[in-house]
């Protein structure tokens, strides 16, 4: 057999060097991708930090969480957030609830409680879980947008929910049935009278809010959570209000 015979034939080696151009330039695409969301997310604080929406949240976080009247927070979780990496018309509004939610950890944190991050969501992709641990952020896991998932063990007096535009099944989950036995205690998320009245008044969406304000959420004190320089029309801002459980369990809601 000649030497020529058992040699590698040389064709073979372009097409390894044309897979290993394609690799890395898919990976510089990708950290092009990557790059562009930080520098879109940060412009989205700067104006969050700006804008009314900010100084109203700050106000009533500050005033709520003091660390004289309130157990510690150790834990501020957010369900329902949406995918924040994959593009959509939702993504400037999930990109704002996230920014929204990680100012509400720093006012937590400056007024001396010290704060884990989580964030559960079922749609969450690779993607999203990377985005939000390089945020500081643990990921909690669910398999249905209805269940609580792992979210029923970070639960307790310690925890702020943050919901914005959370489920109705799960919401009565969390509100109605409780989260292992523990009553949520702050809140965070949809301001439910203006929930009510997003519905027809013979909906079955409207009947499950109206269950949700007569069972559970009028025993906590509401403070309704707006001001402008931060929503816009495509974003499809939703009202927020923070629901604060006393320790008795009945604080009667501001509706």
């Amino acid at each position: 057999m000649s030497l020529a015979a058992v040699e590698t034939p040389q064709h073979h080696f372009p097409s390894s060097r044309k897979s290993k151009s394609k690799t890395n330039t898919k990976a510089k695409k990708q950290s092009s991708r990557d790059q562009q969301l930080y520098n879109i997310f940060s412009d989205i604080q700067t104006l969050y930090t700006s804008s009314k929406l900010s100084q109203t949240v700050t106000k009533h976080i500050t005033s709520t969480f003091t660390k004289s009247t309130t157990t510690p927070i150790k834990t501020l979780l957010s369900l329902g957030l949406g995918s924040p990496t994959t593009p959509s018309k939702n993504q400037s509004r999930i990109l704002k609830q996230l920014a929204i939610f990680l100012a509400i950890s720093t006012s937590l944190e400056a007024g001396g409680h010290s704060v884990q991050l989580y964030a559960q969501d079922p749609i969450f992709t690779r993607a999203d879980e990377s985005f939000l641990s390089s945020l500081g952020i643990s990921i909690s896991r669910t398999t249905r947008g209805s269940e609580l998932g792992e979210a029923v063990s970070l639960i307790d007096s310690s925890t702020v929910v943050y919901s914005p535009f959370l489920t109705l099944e799960a919401y009565e989950a969390l509100l109605l049935h409780g989260a292992a036995g523990e009553k949520v205690r702050y809140l965070i998320g949809d301001d439910f009278e203006k929930l009510m009245a997003k519905w027809p008044k013979f909906s079955e969406e409207r009947k499950q809010v109206t269950r949700l304000v007569k069972g559970a959420v009028g025993a906590y004190r509401r403070r309704a959570l707006g001001g402008d320089g931060f929503w816009e029309e495509d974003d499809v801002a939703f009202p927020m209000a923070l629901y604060e459980r006393g320790d008795a369990g009945m604080v009667k809601a501001k509706m």
